[in-house]
């Protein structure tokens, strides 16, 4: 046993030297993926495997050498090696990428399709020096793929080009304008906004931002037969876990840090359910690993497709990796409650979301603990500087009942029904009633019903 250990200790060494898997990312932590270049049938023998299993456990092996650390997918195409070892070590030093193929020479219809068909790819380095040579493979990628970030690049002073890429990468380049303009030709692409994802964060802490998204999640489901997922964004301080009683097998920074490669994830290990609804929690006394932007970027691309409503639940402060949570949505709403300390706050998180580059067209106010002696509703959104789309009641009762039982509001109560009115608007679906849904059910049976006695008549 401890000769062929010994045998393949420099194993994953040697694989990179000689060409056969790309540095960075040799074997997925779940070892369910095995990075492939230019041996595409190249699979690594099971012991092996094992072994590269062990030596991670045990920390022996550096994290890059498991892909440990989720990040973009890149593609280099130029026809000057010097500028391409220049951009390469500079994508390096950003932290963010895994450069999945490089081509120093112009590659082949057959080369280049290839690689798209069978790599994720999140942008792709494209040399423009050559413009008309460029342009060829420029629209080779279109016709693969409509909307993937390409990003042109040249040692030349501005180069021409004439067809529409993401960005262009000018000279002096710089790690911080790589990432800059990647981020940017990713927004601009539409990946990262989605209709179906609706973000709630707190004015202030302790406004009731959670317990109105658990339970207006709870109404999606049960009012209106929606299949939604409910993301904890405050991995330090989220508390969702303890309000409906249950936890998951992994805690959501563990599926923010492998979410570039969701498809493979054993997914009932990574949420739970309760009444139908997902939820995707942290468990806080997990070590956190501070997520980057990207890291939603992907686990957003992953659910939105399979959810009707995503609903984040965000801490109070935007940060760079949240910021682009946020910036995924269609929807983005302020929870203050009528306490001048909490309004006084909506100004800041107008101002945290314009940094982030959200249109204010989409952001809009919940009041909580509403009451009706507070200040009118056109008096506070005159106030605010923003649109109050819907005002919760002050139903404390309901509320530690929910706690005390772990698990949602009373849908007969009165924030139970502000929660499945507001839940209508999202679904932008009428607030029926579940007896008069039945009701309505029967109307066409009765009348056809007494049709057909007034025709035996």
């Amino acid at each position: 046993m401890r000769g062929w250990r010994r045998s393949i200790r420099s194993f994953p060494k040697l694989l990179v030297e000689e060409g056969i898997l790309s540095e960075g990312l040799l074997i997925r932590r779940d070892l369910s993926e095995i990075r492939r270049d230019k041996a595409g049938l190249f699979e690594i023998p099971l012991f092996c495997c094992a072994y590269l299993a062990e030596k991670r456990a045990s920390s022996l092996w550096p994290l890059t050498c498991f892909g440990e650390r989720e990040m973009l997918h890149a593609l280099i195409s130029t026809e000057n090696r010097d500028s391409g070892d220049l951009l390469q070590r500079l994508i390096r030093e950003t932290g963010q990428f895994v450069l999945e193929r490089v081509f120093s020479t112009r590659p082949t219809h057959y080369e280049l399709g290839r690689a798209l068909n069978t790599l994720r790819l999140d942008v792709v380095f494209l040399d423009v020096t050559k413009t008309e040579r460029a342009e060829s493979v420029f629209e080779q990628i279109r016709r693969s793929d409509a909307s993937l970030p390409i990003i042109g690049f040249s040692t030349e002073t501005s180069p021409k080009v004439s067809f529409d890429l993401g960005g262009v990468l000018e000279v002096p380049f710089s790690a911080g304008k790589v990432t800059r303009i990647v981020r940017q030709a990713i927004r601009d692409s539409g990946l990262s906004n989605y209709p179906n994802v609706t973000a709630i964060m707190p004015a202030k802490a302790g406004g009731g931002a959670t317990t109105i998204a658990i339970n207006v999640a709870f109404q999606l489901s049960r009012s209106f037969r929606k299949k939604v997922l409910v993301v904890e964004c405050d991995l330090q301080s989220g508390t969702i876990s303890e309000r409906v009683g249950s936890r998951p097998g992994r805690s959501i920074s563990e599926t923010l840090e492998c979410a570039d490669v969701a498809s493979t994830l054993i997914w009932p290990q990574h949420v739970f359910r309760k009444e139908d609804v997902d939820f995707l929690t942290t468990k806080r006394a997990t070590p956190i690993r501070p997520p980057a932007w990207h890291d939603y970027m992907h686990l957003l691309r992953f659910v939105a497709g399979r959810y009707d409503h995503i609903l984040l639940d965000l801490p109070d402060v935007v940060t760079d990796a949240t910021a682009e949570a946020v910036h995924a949505a269609s929807s983005v709403y302020i929870m203050t409650t009528p306490e001048p300390l909490s309004l006084s706050l909506v100004s800041q998180r107008l101002a945290d979301l314009e940094a982030a580059q959200v249109d204010r067209s989409r952001v809009r106010i919940l009041v909580n603990q509403w009451q009706s002696g507070n200040v009118g509703l056109a008096d506070l959104t005159a106030m605010l500087g923003c649109d109050v789309a819907a005002t919760f009641p002050n139903d404390y009762r309901a509320v530690n009942t929910a706690n005390v039982n772990q698990s949602f509001v009373d849908s007969a109560t009165r924030l139970g029904k502000a929660c499945r009115a507001f839940s209508a608007t999202l679904s932008d679906e009428p607030d029926v009633p579940a007896s008069s849904r039945f009701g309505l059910f029967l109307k066409p049976l009765r009348m056809n019903s007494a049709s057909h006695v007034g025709q035996r008549g």
